[in-house]
């Protein structure tokens, strides 16, 4: 690890007013505007844990805030961020998801193959490597089962921790668990059939010591489960199914009582059911005071509506579930009989809501059809619904007494019907990329798409296997206004943009928050950026390797040094037509009209450099820190007695200054140091020094 000099003990007069000009800084450069109220928006402290110098989940935190208590790097100084080191991944496919930072090692899983690695922070050198003996001997090349069928790419949205073990999902359908010291499988449980197009690519979470683990093939018929595992034995503790018969369900009595006897498969025609999709492949997250965890659930199939006739429940909706039994609590669906591939798999954000005087925690949810939501946690209330995306001609708005969705009935796509110019497309004003939020100033910050499409329905007969069941000729194209996507700052109280960042192409990466005023996120084309939260002025651009479609993290080393860490590697649904090959403008679900060609239309009208013109592929872990920008916190740190994590939530308001100040003459009095600086008697304050704290607070 790079060394960084010690810092002594300040002394004297000049050290006196050092900790004060420190104290000042800390305050006025660290920290950012606490009038979250304002919005109607605060953190969500109680469900999201503790500040932690780590990054133990794959949101960051169990309610997906991807926030960093960590202000080394600030406004002020991130213009200064460079690369401190890289390892690539061993893969040059779509690089989705996060590392995790638990203690003073790294975790990260690749792309198919899924090479699982360990990285000891404090030289950055590999404690071991892992990668499934079944994908050792059927590498890309050979187009196993689960290769020729996953959607989209062959992507991995990262491992989970749990009592010293680690958990990751295989693309072939498996579940497996390795010891987080020496790498070796502890376990390893088939979660999905990649034979029949099951396949993994979600981010599994361990609650209460049971491994819970989604699983993908919407495109294929699959009808989606969820299942948890024990996570010291692997064994089967329960799988529950997301559309069809309650007992499948695991509904509750709660549940039944509430939406009634067979709630899904009432919304069914026929058996339609049983190949209905529905997947949670992407993420969860968790409320430990409630005992809930929230999942995701992706289109209904096929994707011709004309073919399953009703509201599809519960596709495309968000499920609330005990995770000790699975039972079903209650259930919320973002989009009634789908019509345009817009799975909900976009993941629950925790915060807390304040609506006509009362504060009740609540998750935002940004859907693929441009719509965000809050809903309260413990009853899936809609608490809010407003549109976070300028060019929607879809929905045209959401009943906040039924909480049913309303659509622009032109654009509903019948079979036997060519319909033009539906925007947004089908990856979504928003697709699994995750947004952040930030509880000191109450906004989300959302990686958003700007893209429109032509969509055809057409008869589909299901086959099962690995027999694809859609239904749909579909071609993307870039949305108006000039641009693919945009970095947005957004209130889902009231529905408030306040700023847009505009880039060429969707913005397909992942979101990171921080306590510095800083937001981070990267573009399709290969750049990574910082971001002042509160003006949306872009401070510092590197272009990568290759594009970035996962998402950034911060943590601190064993030296106590802050590093922000994200993957470069193109892929994806945006991406994975490079190494396939493709060139027919409907292939890749459509996304070849667009990203191959760069149209603006649905016909032969090139209007931007094509994607695979703009960037390579790729595949690297990339990681930044500012040099030295451990050493101011580190001497106020020092100063006050107080760690640096410690010190982050204080600098986090409007009182930062007086707090800081505070803090750095209580350091002043037991050095001895007022009365030779001279100061409080000329103003005659009357502060108790004795109450300030002489060690950590």
């Amino acid at each position: 690890m790079r060394s960084l000099s010690r810092l002594s003990r300040p002394r004297g007069r000049a050290a006196a007013w050092l900790t004060l000009v420190l104290a000042g800084v800390l305050a006025t450069g660290f920290g950012v505007a606490g009038a979250a109220g304002a919005f109607g928006a605060t953190a969500a402290s109680a469900a999201a844990g503790p500040a932690s110098a780590g990054w133990p989940q794959p949101g960051g935190d169990l309610g997906s805030t991807r926030f960093s208590q960590l202000t080394q790097v600030n406004t002020g100084n991130v213009k200064n961020l460079q690369v401190a080191w890289t390892m690539s991944m061993g893969t040059d496919r779509g690089l989705e998801g996060q590392p995790l930072v638990v203690g003073s090692t790294m975790y990260t899983v690749s792309a198919y193959p899924n090479y699982v690695t360990a990285i000891n922070l404090a030289n950055q050198r590999i404690l071991w490597k892992y990668v499934p003996p079944e994908q050792e001997t059927s590498p890309i090349a050979a187009k196993g089962a689960a290769v020729n069928t996953a959607c989209c790419d062959v992507v991995n949205r990262g491992p989970a921790f749990w009592n010293g073990k680690l958990y990751f999902l295989t693309l072939d359908g498996h579940v497996t668990a390795l010891n987080a010291t020496t790498g070796k499988v502890i376990w390893n449980v088939q979660n999905a059939n990649s034979n029949i197009a099951q396949t993994g690519t979600a981010a599994p979470m361990v609650i209460n010591g049971k491994v819970i683990a989604g699983m993908s093939g919407d495109e294929y018929g699959v009808r989606g489960y969820l299942t948890a595992c024990d996570a010291n034995t692997g064994k089967r503790l329960w799988r529950a199914f997301n559309v069809g018969p309650d007992k499948d369900l695991l509904a509750s009595p709660q549940f039944i009582k509430r939406f009634g006897a067979n709630s899904s498969l009432k919304t069914w025609q026929g058996n339609e059911w049983k190949q209905g999709g529905g997947a949670p492949w992407a993420w969860m997250s968790y409320d430990p005071k409630l005992n809930l965890v929230y999942n995701t659930i992706g289109n209904p199939a096929p994707w011709n509506p004309t073919q399953r006739p009703g509201d599809n429940k519960w596709a495309e909706a968000v499920t609330a579930r005990n995770p000790d039994t699975g039972q079903l609590m209650w259930a919320y669906q973002f989009n009634i009989h789908d019509n345009w591939d817009y799975d909900s798999t976009q993941e629950m954000i925790f915060f807390n809501a304040h609506v006509n005087g009362n504060t009740i925690p609540a998750m935002a949810h940004f859907d693929k059809n441009g719509e965000s939501y809050v809903l309260s946690r413990a009853t899936g209330q809609l608490l809010a619904a407003h549109s976070y995306y300028v060019n929607n001609n879809v929905v045209t708005g959401v009943d906040m007494k039924t909480g049913r969705t309303q659509y622009n009935p032109a654009k509903l796509t019948p079979q036997g019907k060519v319909v033009n110019n539906i925007c947004p497309f089908a990856q979504g004003a928003k697709d699994d990329q995750p947004a952040a939020f930030d509880p000191a100033n109450g906004l989300f910050y959302i990686p958003t798409n700007n893209g429109c499409m032509q969509w055809q329905s057409m008869h589909v007969t299901f086959q099962g296997g690995q027999n694809p069941f859609v239904g749909a000729i579909v071609r993307f194209f870039r949305g108006p206004g000039g641009y693919g996507g945009a970095f947005e700052a957004f209130d889902p109280m009231t529905g408030k943009i306040s700023f847009m960042d505009k880039e060429a192409w969707p913005v397909w990466s992942g979101v990171l928050t921080t306590a510095g005023g800083v937001a981070f996120y990267g573009t399709l084309d290969g750049f990574f950026k910082a971001v002042d939260e509160k003006t949306g002025k872009i401070l510092f651009t590197f272009h990568m390797p290759s594009g970035v479609i996962g998402a950034p993290i911060a943590y601190t080393t064993p030296s106590g040094e802050e590093e922000i860490a994200v993957y470069s590697g193109l892929g994806g649904w945006p991406g994975e037509y490079i190494p396939n090959q493709e060139f027919n403008p409907t292939d890749e679900l459509g996304a070849v009209n667009w990203y191959r060609f760069g149209r603006c239309t649905a016909a032969d009208d090139p209007c931007q450099t094509p994607l695979q013109d703009e960037v390579n592929l790729g595949g690297d872990l990339m990681v930044f820190h500012v040099p030295g920008s451990m050493s101011a916190a580190a001497a106020a740190a020092a100063t006050s007695g107080m760690s640096p994590i410690t010190l982050a939530p204080l600098t986090a308001g409007p009182v930062a200054l007086v707090i800081a100040l505070a803090l750095g003459l209580g350091h002043l009095r037991r050095r001895g140091a007022i009365r030779e600086l001279g100061i409080l008697r000329p103003v005659g304050w009357r502060i108790s020094l004795r109450s300030l704290p002489a060690g950590d607070a």
